[in-house]
């Protein structure tokens, strides 16, 4: 039998053909008169170097992370008849081998582009193996293409790839898009999407989706929901709404009327009126099912199926919540179906974090070894994101305890907010998507137990929600979705590999045989110090020859000017385990940062990269340190107790002294306005340090004022640049409205008769508080509002009535109130937050409005049954708890016909505004963040708000507590109006004590106000930074911009990491960072 030449591209390193590779995967009886068949099916001999992924794949082994070994085009669909071989490539190969009669024939069809091929062989044989390699750099690269229209889904939920390489829809990948909408241009249904291993479409369904005869549209959002695939390639499809909660099946093409209720379908509840809900009543033996493992199946009668199950109880009549989102296990065995048996009497895995907590995205895998892996996406307390399962039902690892004991009681989860995991096929790999910033982790485990030292993450989108599924295909290629960015996405990890597909069902990847990591055993260095940074690269396989490795270097510091050169390659002897490389700083006279240098293995078709792949070295400064300052939070509100504006100083230079650093304050602020620190502390190892300045209220009108902090000169360092920073101090109080009030409420006497108020909830269910002349300090323990006494208006909504989908909303307006022109709306609010975990509220208020409709937003999925439609003017909604509700914190909406939901004018993160609530003095529960002007009940110095929405021309704006917080341009139909007050649960969960207080409710006529041109009043030029004084009447700071050019007749462009700054009566300061040639500046509104 002659060798299979492989392309010599292939082999760079030296290696001649495809034995001789496979030799260095230690089949070291692997001749060449050996057929490749038989070499495959010697991994069974080698199980200490192989591990299963199914009954004919093999997998080099290895005892460290190397998701790059895990890298692979592979081929599927394989088919050979009348002289004609085709197959298909999920990704392109280098090179592509067809192999026949027990390998004494070959095809080599050298680099083929992903998709179908097609070519005449006519005296092929069966079976025949199709060969793929690949060698790519280490890293996780997309290998799906975003303008592909089958990858564009507006609500992707499940994702599911055949693993099975005897099935012949292996590779296929299921997709469940669980509403219709439109992704990308394509227009999308309610149902499952079938692809190829390349993303094309398998079955010829274009845009329509397949549904086997299945109604999804009864589940809303939540159907089709997760999908899982059997041992027989069956598919399994989970509903997760509440009236129609389910678990179906249906044949692998998805057939007309092929699908199948593995479960009744819910019935009501008798004693409580409700279905679908905890209690789900004695009549039902599930709930609502979040996700699903399957093992066996009906046509061998050994069926058994894992739910996870949002609803179900032992005592399925009691509502007291202690086993929502756990595990059940059903022995369905030949069925048959709907499988009408009683549930378990106690569930296989009791959740000990979310017992309490239903409404969750939680899902389930099963590893190669009955280990099944529960994923939990709430991280707003000690829920730990994945739980590790044994074939008992018994709890062997979860992510929060394994993360603190790595890193301290209080860390925070590795795996918070895992929305999905995945098991890789042969159990070496856990994998998880999160929900709220979409990134990856893949962790290595060892006996099916995840090892939080070994992990790498990725961002295979952006990094905001929301991530929906995971999987690995055979070959350890992950796939994902994410409504957020409405993407399916495929990615592969690079390396070489070499992937065997058999058409009899066989399926191998074999991988180079040794393994390289990298570690800084001595992490820091200094100029000037004997003793160097050193990195140690470790090998682990087949260390018998010599292994030249390369690596790249990178970092903040400069290979060879600030360190002594690396080459970039290391070389390890014969033999030898370990090889190290040393950094030796470089001594220079400038205070510098400490600086890095990193270094990272790049994969070789001798070696893969593992983990940990990269390591870093520190090179700390040892000049006399220079102190520079700069502005972190630029504003604080005068009123507000504990509110501060802060700055930042940064040491560089000598990093391993005590620096005290001592601090001037300048600018129109007087000393009585402010406290502050005269020395700063930064302690030795650090480089930076801030320090707050808290305001004074002076009581007394004086327009917004500057503080300028400054480095002073001192002992032990020297003055670096900038040295100064400048903050602003908003002034609380306004010029008087005498004679300038168009309406008027201070909430002291019940005036709810002045007022029409109008409700709207989900469930129809009126459950509202609207109190009048409400005692707030006595019965809330809400402080007097500022000017006021402590009676005032309170709302809520959804707070005590438990009927399911509770979602609600109530809008209060002036009777007789009609407004046009130019006009302020201010009030006084206080916003308390729900003590409840996950009951996310808003505060409302609003302009231009009817007065006849009811605005509000529901943003759970399904069961829709008053549709928060029909919307008018245009509205706020301030969210209490900082919590980003899908990417929409702060909103500003307005209506968008009878038909349709509210439309989003504009939108802000909480995360924005962080700096301007802070927290504390605000505390928005347990999202632990600022960005909500709210606090909890009882908070230690709870703050009211001062609000004002302006409307000015076409332009309206929400300022509180005197910042810009949503500002837009009226170009809708809703022009005037009267003005509105009131709140939303925008979710079905019921909370307990969130609400807002509205007092001093003011409309202010505004003089009409034409914006003129700013005018530049001065520029002075000090300490890298130029700052220039102007005014522009009519204008907020966010409307203006700072253009630069080094011409004076331009072109000019705006300029980054500018701040602009009010002074008060129209006077504005720009603070610009300058360096470089001679610049040009504008100012622009």
């Amino acid at each position: 039998m002659r060798e299979f030449a492989v392309a010599a591209k292939m082999f760079q390193d030296g290696i001649a053909n495809m034995f001789d590779w496979l030799k260095l995967c230690d089949l070291q009886l692997f001749r060449s008169e050996m057929s490749l068949r038989h070499a495959i099916d010697m991994t069974s001999k080698y199980n200490a170097r192989f591990s299963a992924f199914g009954p004919f794949t093999a997998i080099v082994a290895s005892s460290l992370l190397s998701v790059c070994a895990l890298a692979v085009p592979y081929a599927t669909d394989l088919k050979y008849a009348d002289g004609t071989v085709s197959f298909r490539l999920n990704e392109p190969a280098d090179d592509v081998m067809i192999v026949w009669d027990n390998g004494a024939r070959t095809n080599d069809l050298g680099s083929l582009p992903k998709g179908l091929f097609t070519t005449n062989i006519a005296d092929l044989t069966q079976p025949f193996k199709v060969v793929v390699s690949r060698s790519a750099p280490g890293g996780w690269t997309q290998t799906s293409n975003d303008n592909d229209n089958t990858v564009k889904f507006n609500s992707p939920r499940g994702l599911a790839v055949n693993t099975r390489p005897a099935s012949p829809y292996f590779g296929r990948v299921y997709i469940a898009n669980s509403a219709a909408g439109t992704a990308g241009g394509r227009s999308v249904g309610d149902g499952i999407y079938v692809l190829n291993s390349d993303q094309t479409d398998a079955l010829g369904q274009g845009d329509s989706p397949l549904t086997a005869g299945l109604n999804f549209t009864t589940g809303g959002a939540s159907s089709p929901y997760r999908v899982k695939l059997g041992e027989d390639d069956t598919v399994y499809i989970t509903d997760w709404s509440d009236g129609a909660g389910n678990l179906y099946l249906a044949d692998p093409n998805l057939s007309a009327d092929s699908g199948q209720l593995v479960f009744p379908p819910l019935v009501t509840n008798v004693l409580t009126g409700t279905i679908g809900v905890n209690p789900v009543g004695s009549a039902n033996n599930h709930g609502s099912i979040d996700s699903v493992v399957v093992v066996g199946s009906l046509a061998k009668g050994n069926l058994v199926v894992y739910t996870v199950d949002e609803d179900l109880q032992s005592d399925r009549e009691d509502a007291t919540k202690i086993m929502l989102d756990s595990v059940w296990r059903y022995e369905i065995g030949t069925g048959p179906l709907p499988y009408a048996g009683e549930p378990p009497a106690e569930p296989f895995f009791k959740n000990p974090a979310m017992g309490a907590y239903g409404g969750q995205f939680m899902d389930l895998d099963r590893g190669p070894d009955g280990k099944l892996y529960l994923a939990n996406r709430r991280q707003a307390g000690n829920e730990p994101g994945v739980y590790v399962i044994d074939e008992s039902g018994n709890l062997l690892w979860d992510s929060v305890t394994a993360t603190r004991e790595l890193k301290g009681p209080t860390a925070a989860d590795i795996l918070a907010g895992t929305v999905s995991a995945a098991v890789s096929p042969d159990g070496r790999y856990l994998a998880t998507i999160s929900y709220y910033d979409n990134h990856v982790t893949v962790v290595e485990m060892k006996d099916g137990i995840p090892d939080l030292t070994k992990y790498v993450v990725f961002a295979p989108f952006g990094t905001t929600a929301a991530g929906r599924y995971i999987a690995f295909d055979a070959a350890g290629n992950i796939h994902v979705i994410s409504s957020g960015y409405a993407l399916y996405r495929v990615f592969s990890p690079g390396g070489f590999t070499i992937a065997t597909t058999g058409s009899d069902g066989t399926f191998a990847v074999a991988t180079p045989p040794s393994v390289v990591t990298v570690v800084a055993s001595s992490n820091t260095t200094s100029e000037g110090s004997a003793t160097p940074g050193e990195f140690v690269f470790t090998r682990q396989g087949d260390l018998t020859g010599e292994l030249t490795v390369k690596y790249v270097v990178e970092g903040t510091a400069t290979n060879g000017a600030d360190y002594q050169t690396l080459s970039g390659t290391v070389t390890f002897p014969a033999g030898a385990e370990t090889v190290t490389v040393q950094v030796t700083a470089i001594d220079d006279d400038l205070a510098e940062a400490p600086e890095t240098v990193t270094v990272r293995v790049e994969s070789g078709q001798k070696y893969t990269a593992g983990t940990p792949g990269s390591a870093m070295v520190t090179i700390l400064d040892n000049d006399q340190p220079a102190i520079s300052i700069a502005t972190k939070f630029p504003t604080a509100y005068e009123r507000t107790a504990g509110d501060y504006v802060a700055f930042r100083l940064t040491r560089l230079g000598d990093t391993t002294v005590d620096v005290y650093v001592n601090i001037a304050y300048s600018g129109t602020a007087q000393a009585a306005d402010f406290t502050g620190p005269d020395m700063v502390a930064i302690p030795a190892g650090a480089t930076t340090q801030d320090f707050e300045v808290y305001t004074v209220d002076n009581n007394r009108l004086d327009g917004d004022r500057t503080l300028v902090a400054t480095v002073a000169t001192g002992t032990g360092y020297t003055v670096g640049s900038p040295d100064s920073a400048t903050a602003t101090i908003l002034d609380d109080e306004l010029p008087s409205e005498t004679d300038k009030i168009l309406f008027a409420d201070n909430f002291d006497t019940d005036t709810s008769a002045n007022w029409n108020i109008l409700f709207g909830a989900n469930n129809n269910v009126d459950d509202k508080d609207v109190l009048f002349a409400y005692d707030y300090y006595n019965l809330d323990l809400v402080p007097p509002a500022p000017n006021g006494s402590t009676l005032g208006l309170k709302l809520t909504v959804n707070k005590y009535d438990p009927t399911s989908y509770g979602a609600a909303g109530v809008n209060l307006y002036p009777k007789n109130l009609s407004l046009s022109g130019n006009y302020a709306v201010r009030f006084n609010m206080f916003i308390m937050v729900n003590t409840v975990a996950g009951t996310t509220e808003h505060a409302l208020f609003g302009v231009n409005h009817s007065g006849a409709k009811t605005n509000w937003v529901r943003q759970t999925s399904g069961n829709v049954q008053n549709p928060a439609y029909d919307a008018d003017g245009i509205w706020f909604a301030i969210v209490a708890d900082a919590s980003q509700v899908n990417g929409l914190g702060h909103v500003c909406y307005t209506g968008n016909g009878p038909s349709n939901p509210p439309m989003v004018l504009a939108n802000r993160s909480p995360l924005d505004l962080a700096g301007v609530f802070k927290s504390p003095p605000f505390n928005a529960g347990d999202s632990g963040i600022g960005g909500s002007p709210a606090c909890v009940p009882a908070a230690t110095a709870p703050n009211w708000s001062d609000v004002e929405v302006r409307c000015v021309d076409d332009t309206i704006t929400l300022l509180i507590n005197r910042s810009v917080v949503l500002e837009v341009t009226n170009s809708t139909p809703y022009k005037v109006g009267t003005i509105m007050l009131g709140y939303n649960d925008q979710f079905d969960s019921i909370g307990n004590v969130g609400a807002v207080y509205f007092d001093n409710l003011r409309v202010v006529r505004l003089d009409s106000v034409t914006p003129k041109p700013p005018v530049i009043t001065g520029i002075a030029v000090d300490a890298g930074q130029a700052v220039i004084t102007f005014t522009a009447a009519g204008s907020e700071a966010g409307q203006l911009t700072v253009l630069g050019s080094t011409t004076v007749g331009g072109p000019y462009a705006a300029v980054s990491n500018v701040m602009i700054k009010p002074l008060g009566n129209d006077r504005f300061e720009a603070v610009i960072p300058v360096s470089g040639p001679m610049q040009f500046y504008r100012i622009a509104r």
